[in-house]
């Protein structure tokens, strides 16, 4: 299965929500048995696995738009 993970909190300085995305990332990495996960941002990142099951996807919004908005109109770039 190919599972979509908006990996924006892991930008930057981690906070709140970015150390508890990373901690679920780190459990579904420990459990994983062969799903496929991207992680979407609108700027560049570390994943902090090393297993082929994480892909890394990146791209900058040319409307500067953020939130939902970023979502909509970024990621269907990838598909």
């Amino acid at each position: 299965m190919k599972i979509g993970i908006d990996a924006r909190p892991l930008t930057g300085q981690l906070a709140g929500i970015g150390y508890y995305l990373l901690n679920i990332l780190k459990e579904i990495d420990r459990i994983n048995e062969g799903h496929e996960f991207y992680l979407y941002s609108d700027c560049d990142f570390e994943i902090p696995f090393k297993s082929k099951f994480w892909i890394k996807r990146f791209k900058p919004s040319k409307f500067n738009a953020v939130g939902v908005l970023w979502l909509y109109t970024t990621c269907s770039y990838f598909a």
